[in-house]
């Protein structure tokens, strides 16, 4: 009874530091339980969503002439392999929607009623029909991430290009298609009627054999591997590779490898805010030993008054534990309840992106684990900070206490009628230095991630970041058609230099190659001095030579010196790694080559060409001038017009850069109010000599501001050398699944300045703001003392 006696009477006199333990520790929580639901959810229904359909573990896209029963009996004979199943499809490689040309490749597929072959969105995205309509003559399902790439909406035109001209299509709704729907997928599966497949293969069948098709009769090869089989997918992927030679036929992709590609924006978000969430952890554990010692060293006479009445150190160390337990569980649990909200918010903005509805469940045996977790260690860590109690003397107690020494410091800052408030400011901070370290590491810890956040919103914009990323730096994107030549290239620098001179121009090709019988994607480039991102080694200068990254590295086992076998559409090569190179296509599971080295594979031409110009304000004139000259052989536009996987990064980023500052300003807040109250509670004796001595509330108020700008300001700058040292290390590893693996951080004075000095200032005004309760002491507060 006496614990609970004393614990019922903390909890009223000590409320505002365990309310301010209890919003941190919700707003930990309810950050945690969300990003946790919410990943779980869209991992979880992406999974169930696939089953439902009927994905293969493994999907080969092949051409019709290539489809043989030969082929499919060799797949079958593999022991790893326990069914296939064959889905015909129609490829397009140009087609366009909303007045956008579609970068994506599109599958088109015959609608079919009694089979589960997608989810149809009902018209407010918010779930699904139960029973789906055909489509009629001249419509056609999308996937819904089309919306967010190409703004298109139910309605609009989605037109095919064919050798016969073209036929236009209208989006009568949007699906979920959860083997290529999401944003970072580069093939798009559309649904048609099946009279309108019928036509446009009736179209493809008769065009002239001399011309290449624009439309290609295909097939969806979904291979499943046997259940008991015990191989992961890269060797199961081998191993179909050596029974049948898959790679030479068609292009591969995993279900698993689709499910990462379309979690991306997950993956980095939920990284992200997982790092963020466990500094918080360690403010709310620095915040609670500060709220502890200052309590003990405040409650020191009535500390040694309960030892006398025989009180022991146990019971007091459990008195606090309980006591900051309680409004940790409490705050706990309510931020389980608050993350409701936020889970499905979480689902509203990851959904067009991934192009998955996700349940708003929330994640509670796995959350409920890692909170008990989370109490143990603050718990311990209370355990910790009470040590001290055992050191409380009774007789000290009660002769007084520990006197207080004023302005007891080495450093003896002069005392003048000048900047008075701002001179006992920082002697007041000098001389109890130990009372403000907790709230300078909070306030570097939250620097340090805001800065880093800054940084990492902004990484995308200077070039030169873009370029060590694997981009490319261009005013003009060209696409050709499957007609175009090399040699055409230089008739066709000839018409731009007529207008302005070229200042770089690349020719460029991407396609999946075989490395060691497992299917990559390669860029080939004609000048290789254009690969801007090789961390080690050199370009692929020679023929025989390639470049890996990291990732891929890794997954074969093979660094700069050894040689790998690349393989396509039967032909097969020896190639030396020459160099270690940083790229963000296909999540860094890449490789690159010179267009001499893909001529030993292939005979195919360049698909894109990028060109710098000399005078940029003649961009719009020379893509007018291509497009008029050369209808049939590519397509010009500026590179800002082109989707770029970068753009929704960008998006993605300033998105959790939003949410990391507004997080962090509410942890300002609660961290200011409640040292602000332990201060105002240690000086109120203070107060009323300052006050008795002629100083106005206004004087004293702006006294305990300016110091909290100190603190802020030393703080925030200690917060900004931890980024210096620390920040591309931290941004490498969070970035590595989309295939950074080397982040190189380029500041300015607008990624350092604009965190620190938001810092500055919400310490300066919720200090005042707080120390509103200066005005409430009165001098008689000396005579009752």
């Amino acid at each position: 009874m006496e614990i609970i006696t004393l614990l019922t009477a903390n909890l009223r006199s000590k409320k505002n530091a365990l309310i301010s333990v209890y919003i941190l520790m919700l707003i930990v929580t309810a950050t945690l339980t969300a990003v946790i639901s919410a990943n779980d959810n869209f991992s979880r229904n992406l999974i169930d969503a696939q089953r439902s359909v009927d994905t293969g573990d493994l999907v080969l896209t092949i051409d019709d002439k290539y489809a043989t029963d030969e082929l499919f009996d060799k797949i079958k004979e593999s022991p790893d392999v326990s069914r296939i199943r064959d889905v015909e499809t129609i490829t397009s490689h140009n087609s366009v929607t909303n007045g956008k040309e579609l970068t994506n490749r599109s599958l088109l597929i015959a609608f079919q009623k009694n089979k589960q072959q997608f989810f149809l969105y009902n018209k407010k995205e918010n779930g699904f029909v139960t029973k789906v309509q055909e489509p009629g003559e001249g419509e056609v399902y999308v996937p819904v991430s089309l919306k967010q790439l190409y703004g298109c909406k139910i309605g609009s035109a989605f037109t095919l290009k064919t050798n016969h001209g073209d036929v236009t299509f209208h989006i009568k709704g949007f699906i979920e298609e959860p083997f290529v729907g999401g944003y970072f997928l580069g093939i798009k599966t559309m649904y048609i009627s099946e009279n309108d497949y019928r036509k446009l293969l009736a179209q493809n069948i008769d065009n002239a054999s001399d011309t290449e098709p624009m439309l290609i009769n295909s097939h969806a090869v979904h291979i499943f591997k046997e259940a008991k089989s015990k191989l992961s997918m890269a060797e199961f992927q081998k191993e179909l590779n050596k029974y049948s030679g898959l790679s030479d036929y068609g292009m591969t992709l995993s279900a698993e490898d689709a499910r990462d590609y379309t979690l991306i924006f997950n993956n980095i978000g939920g990284g992200i805010l997982y790092v963020f969430i466990l500094l918080l952890f360690f403010i709310v554990l620095i915040v609670m030993g500060h709220s502890v010692s200052s309590s003990i060293e405040m409650d020191y006479v009535s500390l040694g008054f309960l030892k006398s009445q025989g009180f022991t150190t146990r019971k007091l160390r459990l008195l606090y534990l309980l006591q900051y337990l309680f409004a940790e569980t409490l705050g706990a649990l309510t931020g389980i309840f608050a993350a409701i909200p936020f889970v499905k918010l979480l689902g509203n903005i990851f959904q067009p992106i991934t192009g998955i509805l996700a349940t708003t469940e929330l994640s509670l045996v796995k959350c409920l684990l890692i909170i008990a977790g989370i109490l143990l260690i603050e718990s311990l860590f209370l355990l910790l900070k009470t040590i001290r109690l055992g050191k409380i003397s009774p007789v000290q107690a009660i002769s007084g206490g520990i006197k207080d020494i004023y302005f007891d410091s080495r450093l003896m800052i002069p005392v003048g009628k000048r900047a008075l408030p701002a001179k006992l400011a920082l002697r007041q901070f000098t001389s109890n230095k130990r009372q403000y370290t907790g709230t300078i590491l909070i306030v570097a810890i939250l620097a340090y991630f805001m800065i880093s956040m800054t940084i990492l919103a902004n990484c995308m914009l200077p070039e030169s970041v873009e370029e060590s990323f694997g981009g490319i730096i261009s005013d003009i994107n060209l696409t050709f058609t499957t007609t175009f030549q090399m040699e055409k290239a230089i008739e066709i620098e000839h018409e731009i230099e007529k207008i302005t001179p070229i200042k770089m121009s690349l020719y460029a090709a991407y396609k999946y190659i075989a490395v060691d019988d497992t299917e990559y994607n390669c860029v080939i480039y004609d000048k290789p001095e254009q690969f801007k991102s090789i961390l080690k080694g050199r370009a692929p200068l020679y023929e025989n030579e390639i470049i890996i990254t990291e990732i891929l590295s890794k997954e074969i086992g093979k660094g700069i010196g050894d040689t790998v076998t690349l393989s396509y559409r039967g032909k097969r090569g020896e190639y030396l790694i020459s160099g270690i190179y940083q790229s963000m296509r296909d999540v860094g599971k890449c490789f690159a080559m010179n267009l001499k080295g893909e001529s030993l594979l292939t005979e195919e031409q360049p698909s894109d060409a990028y060109i710098q110009l000399e005078d940029k304000e003649k961009t719009s004139e020379v893509i007018s001038m291509l497009n008029h000259k050369f209808p049939s052989l590519l397509e010009a536009s500026t590179s800002k017009e082109t989707g770029d996987i970068s753009d929704m990064i960008q998006f993605a980023l300033n998105t959790i850069a939003i949410v990391i500052y507004t997080v962090s300003i509410f942890f300002i807040l609660v961290v200011v109010n409640m040292v602000c109250g332990k201060i105002f509670l240690k000086e109120k004796k203070d107060i009323g000599i300052y006050k008795a001595l002629g100083f106005t509330s206004r004087n004293l108020r702006l006294q305990f501001a300016l110091r909290f700008l100190l603190v802020a300001f030393i703080g925030s700058t200690a917060g900004m050398l931890l980024c210096i040292l620390f920040n591309d290390r931290m941004l490498s590893l969070l970035l590595h699944t989309v295939g950074i693996t080397n982040f190189q951080t380029v500041y300015s004075p607008f990624t350092l300045l604009l965190p620190m000095t938001l810092i500055c200032v919400c310490f300066f005004l919720f200090s005042y703001l707080s120390s509103k309760r200066v005005q409430n002491v009165d001098i008689r507060e000396l005579i009752t003392e």
